[in-house]
């Protein structure tokens, strides 16, 4: 009886070290692995340029408008219409947003803008509106920030672009705001963009509203700035 109770014991402890022994590999392999994740994404990050895409995005509700420039009201009895900015064919109207620069900022670098925006139905179609551009920063210590824009893939820099159009459809137009060299934005400037209609230019043929609906900007950020995340087992 003693020599039973005896084998059933070290059988007992046997199967409880191969327990303990299967756990123990398990949790290693899971952690090899995590470690193996985690290493070659912050690989995939660090071993590349050193800069990814960020954006900056603006309530175009709340854009400065001056000069005949308007905010689109609760036309039509609709009260979910958004705030577009309109430019009306006459003058020179104009609108502002202004933003800091982010810490992540590689110092020197361009912006890249994109602009949503459409002529009213009340145009004669086909026809051509006419828009200017600037982009300025501002900053303690260094000399204003200058950029030169480049409009919808153009080869050369121009302030002044002749947009066509051939319906009320909304139109994506693209914007790259290149540093001009010895004037750099750094981060943590205030920078200013604005954006006219030359109504009264002899190029600009719309006779009715422009309306521009939204105003982002995309620009090189460090990847030092990047949290890394571990997911919890």
């Amino acid at each position: 009886m003693d020599r039973r109770l005896l084998d059933r014991f070290l059988l007992l402890l046997i199967v409880l070290a191969c327990v303990f022994l299967v756990e123990k590999v398990i949790g290693v392999a899971q952690s090899a692995a995590d470690g193996l994740t985690i290493a070659s994404e912050q690989g995939t990050v660090q071993g590349g340029s050193g800069l990814v895409p960020r954006f900056i995005n603006f309530d175009i509700g709340a854009a400065t408008v001056r000069s005949g420039a308007s905010h689109q009201g609760d036309t039509g009895g609709i009260p979910d219409i958004p705030p577009y900015v309109l430019f009306p064919n006459a003058g020179y109207p104009l609108t502002l947003v202004n933003y800091t620069i982010p810490p992540d900022f590689a110092t020197g670098g361009d912006f890249e803008a994109r602009l949503l925006l459409s002529a009213y139905s009340g145009n004669s179609f086909p026809c051509f509106y006419v828009l200017n551009t600037e982009l300025v920063g501002y900053g303690p210590g260094h000399s204003a920030a200058l950029f030169e824009p480049y409009w919808a893939g153009e080869p050369s820099s121009s302030d002044q672009y002749i947009v066509p159009v051939n319906d009320s459809s909304i139109q994506e137009l693209p914007i790259t705001f290149q540093s001009l060299d010895g004037f750099p934005a750094y981060p943590g400037d205030a920078v200013t963009f604005t954006l006219w209609r030359y109504a009264d230019d002899i190029n600009d043929t719309c006779v009715d509203n422009i309306a521009l609906r939204s105003v982002s900007f995309t620009y090189q950020g460090l990847t030092t700035y990047l949290p890394y995340t571990v997911k919890s087992p």
